[in-house]
C-alpha cells in the first residue's frame, strides 16, 4: 500500500523539519541543518507521489551523514554532557 501524504508529513516532523505554509495544498518544509526545502503537495489522505518519497529519502540521507560526521553529535565526553542536560 502506498504511503499517504500525512505519513510523509509525520516523518518530516519527527526528524525536526518545520512546516511553512504554501499555496493551495502545498506545504514547504525546512530544517536548520538542511540547506534546501522540501515541498509536499496534496491533501493528507492522498497517496504520496514517488518524487516526494525520493526527496524525503535524499534529505534524510544528508541529515544522517551530517549527524554521523559531526563530533559533537557522535558522542564523546562533550557530546555526552550536551545530551545529558
Amino acid at each position: 500500500m502506498p504511503k499517504k501524504v500525512r505519513e510523509l508529513k509525520k516523518m518530516l516532523q519527527k526528524v525536526g523539519f518545520q512546516q511553512l505554509p504554501g499555496k493551495g495544498s502545498h506545504t514547504n518544509w525546512i530544517h536548520p541543518l538542511y540547506s534546501g526545502k522540501i515541498t509536499i503537495s496534496g491533501k493528507d489522505g492522498n497517496d504520496a507521489k514517488s518524487y516526494m518519497k525520493s526527496a524525503l529519502i535524499t534529505s534524510f540521507k544528508i541529515l544522517a551523514f551530517f549527524f554521523a560526521s559531526t563530533p559533537l553529535l557522535k558522542g564523546g565526553s562533550r557530546g555526552d554532557r550536551l545530551c545529558a542536560s
